[in-house]
C-alpha cells in the first residue's frame, strides 16, 4: 500500500495561476492516466519519444530503464542483485506495473508525453508517485558514504511545440533509505487561450553519476483541479429532513469561497446522477459570497454548483471543463417513503461467506432490518446493513421514531444460495492394482472438465493406469455459482506382495517379505492368518502364500520343511537318545550322508537304514562333532552337523 505523503514546494493561489504543488482545491475530470499496465509481471517498452533511456527486461544498468510488477530477484521476474528495495506485485492496493529506471549522471528524460483533450484556461494538476530504489542497507554503493547518489528530478509542462513553458518544479535531492517509500510528485498548470495540448515532462536533474541514482515512477495523472467552493444555506443545515405536510420549504442557497472570476450554474437533481440547470445563463463569482433563493421545494432535491474559468467551458454539454461544490441536499419524508436498496437480489454459493444485504445511506436516518413484510421479528436496528445467517427474504424499513409522518414500508431484499459444485476436492489415495487402471471421477456431472495432465481425457471419468498426481479443473456454466472447484487425485503404484525367505525354528515356520506391509499369509491358499509366523508345522513339502489386504496381489514359495532335527544324541546304552535320526524319513523319501570332520563318510541313512548308533564298522568313535547332508531327489537340501556326546 501507498505511503500517503504528498509533496509541495510553492503554493501560488489564484483562480488561473500556475502552483508549485499539488492540486488543493475540488477536482474535476482525469484527462490522462498512466500505470504501465495493471497485470503482473514484465511490460512493455516505451515509445521512443517518451522516454531517453534504453529498455531491458533484465536488471537496469545505468542509463536503462524496464517495467515490472515488483523488483524481487528469480528467473520470472526481475533479476535484482540486492541494490534494490524488495517491492513485490506493484506497491499500491492496485498492484500492477511501474516504471523502473537505473538513471546516469546525464539530464536524460525519464517520461514525457503529448496530452490532448485539454480545456483552455483551465487549471490541471499533472502527479505521479515515486520513490529511490537503492536500499542503503545493501551497503552496495560507496558514494556519499555509502547512502549512494540520490534522486533528483525536474517536472515540466511546456506547450505542444515546446517553445514556451508552462510550468516546472525541480525536487531536489530524495535521498535514499533503509524502506521504501513511494511519495506524491507534481505540480499544477494552466493552459492558455485556445490551448487543448501540452507536453508533460520528468528530467533527470541529478549530474552526479554513480550508483544509487534510481527511481520508481507510478500512477502518473493530468486532473482538472479547481478551487474549493463551499454550498450551504442560511436556514437550514445540509440534509435537513422535512414531512410532506411541512411544504413547500423555501430557503436561501449561500456560496462562498470560490476564485474571483470564475462562471458557475446553479443545479438541482432528484436522484443525485442526472442534473440539470436552475439557470441556464452562466454567472461569474464577483465577491466572496452570493446568494439564491430556492423556492416551492416538495419532495427532496439536491443541489450544487458547476464552475468553470469561462462561459465557454461551462456550456460544454458534458461539462468535462467544469468542477464541481458540495452537494446540499433538502429531504422530504412521507408515509410511502421507502429505503432504496443496493439491490433486490443477492446470492451466495456454497461455504463461501454470506453477503451483506446494503440501503443506500440516508444521512440522518437510520434503518431497521425485519423477517417479514408487516410485523414478524426486529432482526437489527440501527444499521444500513444487515449479515444474515442464511438464505431468505429480509425486510429494511426507515425507523420512523424521530419522523412520524413515515410510514413503515418495508423493502424486501431477497438472499439465494446455491450449492455450488460440491465435492470432495481431496479424495483418499487410489492404488493401481497390477495391470489395471484406477477410475478418476470429477463426481459434478455435465460441466467442463479440465484434466492435467490433459492427455488423460476431458470427460466426467477418466481411467489412467501410472501413478501420479492428477487434476480435474470443473466448470459448470449452468450453475449460478460460476467459481470452478478443482479435485486432486494422488494415484500411487502399487507394489505386489514378494517373499524374500522362509526360515524354521523348531516346529515353527517365519516368512520374511522383501517389504514390510499388511499381508495375510496362508499354508493351503484357503485358510489365512495376520501373522508372518506358523506354529506346530508338520514336516514335509509345505507351499507358502502372501497376499495383499486389498487381494490384489499375491506371492508363494515352495519350503521344504524337515522338523526338528537333534542337535546332538548320546549312545550311552540308556535307551534314551541313544540314536541320531530325522524324523519323517521314510515319508519325505530323504537320505542322510553323515561325516566325520575330515570328510570320511561314516554311514548312510535312508528308509532301510533309518539310524546311527555312533558306530563306525561296529566300532564306537569319539565324542566330537559329525556333519551331514540331507538330500532329497539327488538334491541336497540341508547341511549340519549334530554333536555326538559320550
Amino acid at each position: 500500500m501507498r505511503s500517503l505523503f504528498y509533496i509541495f514546494f510553492i503554493l501560488f493561489s489564484s483562480n488561473l495561476i500556475a502552483q508549485i504543488g499539488l492540486c488543493d482545491g475540488v477536482k474535476g475530470e482525469i484527462k490522462f492516466y498512466e500505470n504501465f499496465g495493471e497485470a503482473q509481471g514484465i511490460g512493455s517498452p516505451l515509445l521512443n519519444d517518451e522516454i531517453t533511456y534504453s529498455y531491458t527486461e533484465n536488471f537496469p544498468e545505468a542509463g536503462e530503464y524496464t517495467i515490472r510488477s515488483n523488483t524481487l530477484p528469480g528467473t520470472d521476474i526481475l533479476p535484482n542483485s540486492w541494490l534494490w528495495h524488495l517491492l513485490a506485485n506493484g506497491w499500491s492496493t492496485n498492484p500492477g506495473k511501474m516504471l523502473l529506471i537505473n538513471a546516469n549522471g546525464d539530464p536524460g528524460v525519464f517520461y514525457k508525453k503529448k496530452i490532448t483533450g485539454l480545456c483552455d484556461t483551465t487549471n490541471y494538476e499533472f502527479s505521479f508517485w515515486a520513490a529511490s530504489l537503492y536500499n542503503i542497507n545493501s551497503n552496495l554503493c560507496s558514494e556519499n558514504n555509502g547512502l549512494g547518489v540520490p534522486v533528483n528530478f525536474k517536472i515540466e509542462v511546456w506547450d505542444v511545440n515546446e517553445t514556451q513553458i508552462l510550468n516546472s518544479v525541480v525536487t531536489g535531492n530524495i535521498n535514499n533509505s533503509t524502506t521504501i517509500n513511494f511519495q506524491q510528485y507534481g505540480l499544477v498548470f494552466s493552459t492558455l487561450s485556445g490551448q487543448s495540448e501540452v507536453i508533460v515532462k520528468i528530467s533527470n536533474n541529478n549530474q552526479q553519476s554513480g550508483c544509487g541514482n534510481d527511481l520508481a515512477i507510478d500512477e502518473i495523472k493530468i486532473q482538472l483541479c479547481g478551487d474549493n467552493p463551499i454550498l450551504s444555506s442560511v436556514e437550514y443545515e445540509n440534509n435537513s429532513i422535512f414531512c410532506a405536510e411541512d411544504t413547500p420549504i423555501n430557503f436561501t442557497l449561500n456560496l462562498e469561497n470560490s476564485s474571483l472570476g470564475n462562471y458557475f450554474l446553479w443545479q438541482q437533481s432528484i436522484d443525485e446522477i442526472n442534473w440539470t440547470n436552475i439557470d441556464d445563463i452562466p454567472s461569474q463569482f464577483n465577491n466572496n459570497t452570493i446568494n439564491f433563493n430556492i423556492t416551492n421545494i416538495v419532495s427532496t432535491t439536491h443541489f450544487r454548483v458547476a464552475f468553470a474559468s469561462s462561459t465557454s467551458n461551462l456550456s460544454n454539454d458534458d461539462f468535462k471543463c467544469s468542477w464541481y461544490s458540495n452537494i446540499f441536499t433538502i429531504r422530504v419524508l412521507s408515509s410511502t417513503d421507502a429505503p432504496v436498496s443496493f439491490f433486490s437480489e443477492a446470492s451466495y454459493c456454497g461455504d463461501n461467506a454470506i453477503p451483506a444485504l446494503a440501503i443506500v445511506p440516508v444521512p440522518n436516518l437510520t434503518v431497521n432490518w425485519y423477517d417479514s413484510a408487516v410485523g414478524g421479528n426486529l432482526l437489527q436496528s440501527n444499521s444500513f446493513n444487515y449479515v444474515p445467517d442464511g438464505p431468505g427474504i429480509y425486510y429494511a424499513a426507515y425507523d420512523s421514531t424521530d419522523y412520524p409522518c413515515l410510514g413503515d414500508i418495508r423493502t424486501p431484499i431477497t438472499l439465494l444460495w446455491y450449492p455450488g459444485i460440491e465435492i470432495d476436492q481431496h479424495p483418499p489415495p487410489i492404488l493401481i492394482c497390477g495391470g489395471e487402471g484406477a477410475i478418476l471421477d470429477a463426481l459434478h456431472p455435465n460441466s467442463i472438465y479440465e484434466w492435467e495432465p490433459s492427455y488423460v481425457g476431458n470427460t466426467q471419468t477418466v481411467t489412467v493406469y501410472e501413478p501420479g498426481l492428477y487434476t480435474v479443473t470443473i466448470r459448470d456454466l449452468s450453475n449460478p455459482c460460476v467459481e470452478a472447484k478443482t479435485r486432486t487425485f494422488i494415484v500411487e503404484g502399487y507394489q505386489n506382495p514378494e517373499i524374500l525367505q522362509i526360515n524354521n525354528i523348531g516346529n515353527s515356520i517365519i516368512v520374511t517379505m522383501t517389504v514390510d506391509d499388511n499381508y495375510e499369509y496362508s499354508l493351503d491358499g484357503i485358510t489365512w492368518q495376520s501373522s508372518n509366523i506358523f506354529e506346530n508345522v508338520e514336516a514335509g513339502l509345505i507351499n507358502v502364500y502372501v497376499r495383499d489386504l486389498i487381494q490384489c496381489g499375491m506371492d508363494s514359495m515352495e519350503y521344504f520343511f524337515l522338523g526338528y532335527i537333534p542337535a546332538y544324541f548320546t549312545p550311552n546304552g540308556d535307551s534314551y537318545n541313544d540314536v541320531f535320526t530325522i524324523k519323517n524319513m521314510t515319508q519325505l523319501n530323504l537320505t542322510v550322508q553323515i561325516f566325520d570332520r575330515y570328510g570320511k563318510i561314516i554311514t548312510v541313512l535312508n528308509s532301510a537304514n533309518p539310524t546311527w548308533n555312533g558306530n563306525f564298522n561296529e566300532k564306537k568313535l569319539p565324542s566330537s562333532d559329525y556333519w551331514y547332508k540331507i538330500i532329497r531327489d539327488d538334491i541336497i537340501i540341508l547341511v549340519g552337523h549334530v554333536a555326538l556326546k559320550r
